[in-house]
């Protein structure tokens, strides 16, 4: 029991003087205001030779004790356990020196990278709020979903990406997932209107890009609002001319897994309404539906309600490309 206390100590000991080395090394490091990116390469090829070089101390002390736990196990059975079994106390040891050693310039090179990863948050952060201050300018020239949002993250901050202008060359706004150059929502292949409701008092003004595919027998109308002065998109229907419905946006909902006892799935339904398109007139009726999944351990499973009573028309005007821009810009300078 005595030696195992004394093992114990020995541990704490080691850890002891680990935490001292680590922070009197890194009290030597000058603080980094800035970033120089030659330096910055050498510290990032510095710590992987700097952890390759601890790797090998840490293996043979690993390996060191796992032979001391085999013959110390050997011994037991045999009844030889209290004979000497720390063997290689010194090499032990002396792989623990070079152990300790070697996080001096370890620590340093990893205060020095820290400090410079925390440069790298504050330019990102200046990017993001550079940026965001762009799509404020330019927003006119887009529509954005509506849960769109930049990141600009420190890992993304290098060389030749460390300024809002090289990133904004790198990244531009068209190219982010969900934005939309205005000019690119018409398409050439399909009939395309803009369309509005009627005006009714009381009832809100809805604005959507309805798309006609008659080669394909498609038709699409996406729904847009204005969120802040930023255009964000809507609702999205899809459809098939042929037939009489056109399916809205999907709700999901939770169904017995068809396997697994005990467990869930999800699934999809999808919101439907008829439709009818008449001397530019879009009239959409939406009707309500409900759907009865199973459950578990319930007498009574919850019903699942998709979509609502609705119905409303759409007055639309066929537009071609310069026009669509302008059309839109109309709508957004109202109360949509």
């Amino acid at each position: 029991m005595k030696s195992f206390f004394y093992f114990l100590l020995q541990i704490f000991a080691i850890f002891v003087l680990a935490t001292i080395v680590s922070t009197i090394s890194i009290s030597f490091v000058e603080p980094i205001n800035s970033i120089d990116w030659n330096q910055v390469e050498k510290f990032e090829k510095n710590k992987i030779i700097y952890e390759n070089i601890l790797m090998i101390p840490a293996a043979l002390i690993g390996l060191l004790f796992i032979i001391k736990v085999i013959i110390a196990t050997i011994r037991l059975i045999k009844g030889d356990e209290n004979k000497k079994i720390w063997i290689w106390r010194y090499a032990i040891r002396g792989c623990l020196i070079v152990l300790l050693v070697g996080l001096i310039p370890t620590n340093i090179n990893e205060e020095k990278l820290s400090q410079i990863y925390k440069i790298k948050i504050n330019i990102a952060e200046d990017i993001k709020q550079k940026y965001l201050s762009h799509i404020n300018k330019v927003q006119r020239d887009f529509i954005f979903d509506k849960d769109f949002q930049i990141m600009v993250y420190p890992g993304q901050i290098n060389q030749n990406l460390d300024t809002f202008e090289d990133y904004l060359a790198s990244h531009p706004l068209e190219n982010q997932k969900g934005v939309k150059r205005i000019d690119q929502l018409f398409e050439p292949q399909k009939d395309n209107y803009v369309c509005q409701t009627e005006e009714e008092k009381g009832s809100p003004k809805r604005v959507a890009l309805y798309y006609r595919d008659l080669a394909n027998d498609k038709h699409k109308l996406k729904f847009f609002v204005l969120n802040n002065e930023r255009l964000n998109w809507g609702e999205e229907w899809y459809g098939y001319l042929s037939k009489e419905n056109i399916g809205g946006p999907g709700i999901e909902y939770d169904d017995v897994h068809p396997f697994l006892e005990g467990e869930y799935e999800k699934k999809t339904a999808f919101r439907k309404a008829g439709y009818e398109f008449k001397n530019n007139i879009l009239s959409i009726s939406e009707n309500r539906y409900t759907i009865e999944p199973g459950c578990w351990n319930k007498f009574v499973c919850d019903t699942v309600t998709v979509g609502s009573w609705n119905d409303f028309k759409m007055s639309c005007a066929k537009t071609n490309l310069p026009e669509i821009i302008n059309k839109i810009n109309t709508y957004r300078d109202k109360d949509l």
